[in-house]
Formats: C-alpha cells, structure tokens, sequence
C-alpha cells in the first residue's frame, strides 16, 4: 500500500501535505492552541496552492512549550513518525549538468523537488512533497533508475535548485566550442582567448560558484587541474584532497583566465609559473584573502589557490588547543626578553598559526614585532612585515640583517632553510632579541641536530635555545556519526607502547554521514610536544648527541610527545585511534 494512502490525515486530496491537518495533529500533541490552528486554517485558504512546509516556514508559530513550530521542526516530526529520510543540510552539489538533466527546472518546481543524486541504479530526489507520486513514474521512466526521496526544508530547496539549475545553466553556456584537446602542444593546448561575449560572464559564475563552494565547506585550498576530457575541481578540507565537481574541458582555460584577471597576473602567459593573490568577500561581509599559484602542465595550466582563514587574525594563545601545562610551559617560552623559540613540523601543520596567534598575544605598544616571511600571509597591522624577493637578492638571511637595523625586540623568521639562515638567526637571539622561528623536523628534540647540521656550534644552541614547539593537526572524529566502542587490550597497547597511558572505557570510530562528507571526520585540533634543554639534565648531550638519544633523555626528563598529546585526545573522544597513530610519530623505547 502506497505511503501516501496509509496517512490520509496528513494529506489532502492529491496527495499533497496538508498544513491544516499537520497543525491538527501538533494540536493533538499538546503544542499547538486553537488560535494557531486557526490561524494555520485562514492562511491556507488564502494561499491554496501554497506547499504545508513554506507555510510553516513563513508562519514559524509560536509552540505551547516555549519555542517555534516552523518547517525544521515539522520535517523532524514527519522523519520521525513516518521514517522519511531527511536531506543532509550540508549536501554538496556535484554532477550538475546530469542532475539537471532529470527534469526540466519548470517541472521540478511545479512538482517541488529537486534532483540531488545520481548513479546508475537510483535517482535521489529532495522534497517538500514526500507523499505525492504524481510525477515519479515520469522521472523513473525517462532515466530507468529507481527513485528515492528525501525531505528538505524550502529554504534549502531554493538554495539547491539556485546552484543546481544556475550552474549547470552556466557551464552549458560557457561550453560553446565543444573543444577537445590533442597531445601535440604541451605548452598551449587550450585557447584562453576562445571564450568570448556572453561566455565570459557564465565562466565568471562558475569561478564565483567554486569561491564560494570552497568557502562555505571550509576548505582550505582548491585544485582546478585539466585532463584530456574534464577540468577536475577538488577541494582540499581537513587536509584531505576531495573531488567535488568535473567541468568540461573546453570551460578550463576560461576559469584560469579569469583567476588571472581577478589575481592581477598575466593573462596572456602561459609558459611559466605565476604566482598572485585576490580578496573576495564571503557571506556575511566576511573577506578571504586567497594565494594564488599557476603552473604549466601537461594538459593545461594548473590553478592552486589557498584560502587563508580570516579567524587566524582573531585566535589568541589560549585558543591553539593547547592544554593547561602546555600553554602555560609556551607563554614563559615567549615571554622571555632574548632567545630563540622554535616551532616544528611538516608542511600544512599549522606553523605559521601558531606563531602568529603567539605574537599577538606578547605585542604590546611598547614591543616592536618585525618579521620576514615568504610570502606575507596575513597582514597585521601592529607589525612590521617583510617578504622575501629572491629576485631582488631579498633572502630571509639578507632580511634578518635588515630587521636587525629596525630596533626590533621580537623577530619572527618565517623558516629556517640554509646555514646562512640559522647563523643570522642565532646572531640575532644572542644580540639581545626574541626571536621565532620555523624549522622541518619531525619532532622537538631534533631541531637541536637539525642546527647542528646546518653550523650552529652547541655552545651557540646552548647559549640561545630557549624551546622547541612540535605540532600536528589531527582530524576530529565528526560529532554527528562517530561510534563508541570498546578498544580491544592488545590494538591499545601496541599503540600506546612504551607509553604508561591507561586505555580509556570506550573510544569513538569514525563512520561516516553528509556533514562530514562520508569522511568520519570534521574539523582538525592541534597536537603539540614542548622540548627545553633543560629536560635533558646533561647540556653535553647538545654537543654530539642522536635525535633519538636526545629524545629519550628528552621524555626522561619530562616532555611529552606528540604520540603522548594524540592518544590524550583519543581517551577525550576528540579523535580516533586510527587517526592519532597516522598523525603522530612512534615513540621508540
């Protein structure tokens, strides 16, 4: 028996949501009084045509228990009562051209619904109108594949069907040429000036589409690389390269071209590398700063832009995700008048971050904070910041030097790449200056070898080391799908070993929803692992000492590592054990 006839007191007579009788059952519930059933049943007969749930939506009426009935709370009820799926409200819009293509859009907002799925058994159909039937055998017909519905608020259905419809609108106007690419020119496969007149203004909402795609998703980066066939869009969220949307090939030279325009860069070069950066404003006024990187490839010219994220000019030291005996260890580190501080770790793991919401936390009116930085990242106007220009002979070395004629107090050097580097460096911590910097090791301790390795004597790192910070990002575990289990005795020990750390009762599993992008993660937290000379009791060990010697005499001495900080996080529920292993080095006993 059809759904719809087993809840003829939801439904009018064709099969549609009826408000009043939805209003009349959350009156039976106790939550609604006659004057809002009253007030439902005069609204619906002035707007008959009128779907329950934008009635709701525009209504919002006030609950018996002190809160709102709108379309949010309706859809909660009808996906509890009756088992109706719900769309996840962070669906992301990918294959637009072939959800388009399912219907027409004058059909599908006759009908109420939107297309937001497809394979090649089923259609995914989202909806306002879970109970009509009325055109399904249409759809199902037409595309062979089964269809399953889901519920969605009309908010978001306008939002869809805006992005849907507009974009594959947009990439059907803009792909006039139908161009396809051979292999005999490497260097210049794809016209950039082919797409002419109307053309450009659809590549520009295409552009527009993917800025605000990436920033609405936070992500942090965005790839645009062409192939033979397709311009392949992927963001990069939570460290993790996701592929979001494929464009025809023949649309690629046109969003390069415009990235160009938009990043002041040279429309017309396409043999060498170009590097930019643009300003776009998000919702809600909210303006990105976005680095822009452009290199040659096989297929075309690759675009790499980086969103740099506008809340790192607001997070303070107390916001790094450092725990109470880190932070206060760190703030004693940086508030020493002279010295050197180092942060460590790989590419991506939130250096820069770090040593920023750090400055900003010690700059005062009476402190002069200068750094050299390659590139500039983000632009504090309490600072004096210089950039590196290799084509000028502006290195960091060469930069040190000039920042050291600035009477400055605190120096950040953006990172620690040659001898000459860590000499300008360490000269500059001895003359009587803070200094932070960035160093690639793989933990804390052994940043003591990496500067012996680039020609620091010992008896220089002794005199000037005041710390090391290493840090990791690891992926939060999403609140919305993770899974408590039980962790087997034998997986703990081996993860914890030579650790002392008890195994926590349960931990969570990552599992996977929308929200999270079937990934079973969300959002990343920082791990961190704080070293001094000090926590190796004999300073000899500066002068010749392994990395894993220092280490050890490191943790003997009371440090605790990244692998420590990572299955702290684990016993919190923060994270998996999966993902603390992946992103923390193992402890060597």
């Amino acid at each position: 028996m059809e759904l719809a006839k087993q809840l003829p007191s939801i439904t009018d007579g064709f099969d549609r949501l009826s408000a009043v009788a939805v209003a009349n059952q959350f009156q039976s519930l106790g939550l609604l009084d006659d004057v809002a059933v009253r007030r439902i049943t005069s609204e619906s007969a002035a707007q008959p045509t009128e779907p329950a749930l934008s009635l709701f939506s525009r209504l919002a009426l006030p609950c018996t228990d002190g809160t709102l009935i709108d379309a949010d709370r309706v859809i909660t009820w009808l996906a509890e009562t009756y088992s109706l799926p719900v769309l996840p409200s962070h669906r992301r819009v990918t294959a637009a051209q072939a959800l388009a293509s399912v219907a027409a859009e004058p059909f599908a907002n006759r009908y109420h619904f939107i297309p937001v799925a497809i394979d090649k058994q089923r259609i995914t159909i989202a909806t306002i109108e879970p109970f009509d039937r009325s055109w399904r055998s249409t759809i199902a017909q037409a595309s062979q594949r089964e269809i399953v519905i889901e519920l969605i608020s009309p908010k978001a259905l306008a939002k869809l069907r805006s992005q849907i419809y507009g974009l594959a609108n947009s990439m059907d106007k803009a792909d006039t040429r139908g161009e396809r690419i051979g292999g005999q020119n490497l260097e210049r496969l794809i016209d950039v000036e082919g797409l002419k007149g109307g053309d450009e203004r659809h590549v520009a909402k295409l552009v527009d589409w993917i800025l605000q795609e990436a920033v609405d998703h936070g992500a942090s980066d965005i790839h645009l690389q062409p192939n033979r066939t397709h311009s392949v869009l992927r963001f990069r969220q939570d460290g993790q390269l996701q592929e979001v949307q494929s464009f025809p090939v023949a649309l690629h030279a046109g969003f390069v071209s415009r990235i160009k325009h938009m990043a002041g860069l040279d429309v017309a070069e396409h043999r060498k590398p170009q590097d930019g950066r643009m300003r776009i404003r998000g919702d809600g006024g909210v303006e990105y700063d976005i680095r822009v990187s452009l290199m040659p490839a096989a297929a075309g010219e690759k675009a790499v832009l980086r969103l740099l994220d506008p809340t790192a000019l607001e997070r303070g030291m107390d916001q790094l995700g450092m725990v109470e005996s880190e932070l206060v260890v760190w703030r004693e580190l940086v508030n020493r008048r002279h010295g050197l501080v180092l942060v460590t770790g790989p590419t991506g793991s939130g250096k820069t971050s770090t040593l920023y919401a750090t400055l900003q936390a010690i700059n005062h009116p009476g402190l002069n904070v200068c750094t050299i930085e390659d590139p500039i990242e983000y632009v504090f106007p309490a600072f004096s910041q210089l950039q590196v220009n290799s084509s000028i002979g502006l290195d960091f070395a060469s930069g040190i030097r000039t920042l050291l004629r600035q009477d400055p107090d605190v120096i950040m050097v953006g990172e620690i790449r040659d001898a000459e580097t860590a000499k300008m460096t360490i000269q500059a911590a001895l003359t009587g200056h803070l200094v932070l910097a960035t160093l690639h090791t793989n933990d804390a301790p052994g940043a003591v070898a990496r500067l012996r390795d680039l020609g620091v004597a010992p008896y220089l790192i002794e005199a000037t080391l005041n710390g090391v910070l290493a840090q990791r990002l690891v992926r939060n575990v999403c609140t919305h799908c993770a899974i408590s289990i039980e962790l087997d005795d034998v997986a703990w020990q081996s993860a914890a070993k030579p650790l002392k750390a008890s195994k926590p009762a349960k931990v969570q599993t990552a599992n996977g929803c929308a929200k999270c992008n079937q990934t079973g993660y969300k959002g990343r937290s920082a791990l961190f692992e704080i070293f001094t000379p000090q926590q190796l009791g004999d300073m000899r060990l500066l002068q010749d000492a392994t990395n894993r010697q220092l280490r050890t005499a490191a943790v003997k001495g009371g440090m605790q590592s990244l692998r420590q900080s990572a299955l702290t996080k684990v016993a919190s529920g923060k994270t998996t054990l999966e993902e603390a292993l992946s992103s923390s080095p193992e402890v060597l006993g």
